[in-house]
């Protein structure tokens, strides 16, 4: 009986997109790292130098990052979805295959997924009757077996029995997809502590120099001591007035 005929894509691309699949969430984050370090070093230097068009610039430059640190949010989701579902179509159309031929390349690609998700099967072992594959037995660190005869008595102790790929990949990915969601927010929140800071510090320089003012009878006078933490404020802390 004639094998089917060959599948119509590219068994190694699939592979390396699969093993490959966390990358965009290790740029996504080193992305965001650098946003992190980047606002804070704006804000804390508009903060110190307290002047009008650092303070505005600062806060262009501070919105500017949370929107994109907003749209790699967006696209971390996005593109999560797009490879779960990529991988469970691509497992679909292939397992059949796996499953009554000898060919090489779909064995290669199911034992590599079953291995990496630690899986076995579209649903679990069940898919297997004729028993279990070796990519759904539990390995020691050697790489061996753990159980040289979980092929034929599998169970959720030396196997992946009760584990199928069809959900596990999409439960995965969506894992990591949620855990760098949650860390990017928090990092974000992080990031709006140096900002509240800066605004503080200019509304304080504000305040102090309107207390100035008031106090010495609307004459704007020179304090040595704020001029030289704060040089852009034309008024010092109150206690120094004017004649």
């Amino acid at each position: 009986m004639p094998y089917p005929p060959e599948p119509e894509f590219d068994i190694q691309e699939y592979v390396s997109k699969i093993v490959a699949y966390h990358r965009p969430f290790s740029r996504a984050a080193a992305i965001i790292s650098f946003f992190v370090c980047f606002t804070t070093l704006i804000s804390t230097i508009g903060a110190a130098v307290s002047h009008g068009y650092s303070s505005i610039t600062s806060n262009v430059l501070f919105f500017i990052v949370i929107l994109a640190q907003i749209g790699c949010l967006l696209f971390l989701s996005r593109n999560a979805n797009l490879v779960s579902d990529y991988i469970v179509k691509m497992l679909e159309g292939t397992f059949d295959q796996y499953r009554s031929t000898a060919d090489k390349k779909i064995h290669y690609l199911w034992d590599t997924i079953m291995g990496m998700f630690h899986c076995c099967g579209l649903n679990n072992g069940h898919d297997f009757p004729e028993g279990l594959p070796d990519a759904c037995c539990l390995r020691t660190t050697t790489g061996e077996k753990f159980d040289p005869y979980c092929n034929l008595y599998p169970g959720p102790l030396n196997s992946f029995f009760y584990t199928g790929c069809r959900k596990d990949v999409q439960k995965t990915i969506g894992d990591v997809r949620d855990q760098l969601t949650i860390s990017m927010i928090l990092l974000l929140l992080l990031q709006l502590w140096p900002f509240l800071l800066m605004t503080f510090l200019l509304q304080s320089g504000g305040i102090v120099q309107q207390a100035s003012i008031n106090l010495c009878g609307g004459v704007k006078t020179f304090d040595p001591i704020s001029s030289t933490l704060s040089p852009h404020l034309p008024t010092g802390l109150p206690g120094i007035c004017a004649g």
